[in-house]
């Protein structure tokens, strides 16, 4: 049970790394290094891989993690204008 819950931190933490390496991210006011940044979060992400083909199989893993990815993906601008919003308007 442990290594699925490192395996979903891991790759929760390598999508949100992709996000704020992108060039169009709206979350951080100042530029990140983008290079290192998409580094670490392809390291997550295969970590992440690693950690659940453990507990099944290689294609379910795959499409797991990329499951995350999306899931993420598409929660990530909602929660930035929320807080964007709330920023601006205390």
């Amino acid at each position: 049970m442990l290594t699925v819950i490192l395996g979903i931190v891991f790759a929760s933490v390598g999508a949100v790394m992709f996000y704020l390496a992108s060039p169009h991210q709206k979350l951080l006011a100042v530029a990140v290094p983008r290079r290192p940044l998409r580094a670490l979060s392809i390291l997550s992400l295969i970590g992440a891989g690693l950690l659940l083909v453990r507990i099944v199989g290689a294609g379910t893993a795959f499409f797991a993690v990329l499951t995350l990815l999306m899931a993420l993906w598409s929660i990530a601008p909602i929660f930035v204008a929320l807080i964007r919003y709330q920023r601006t308007h205390p």
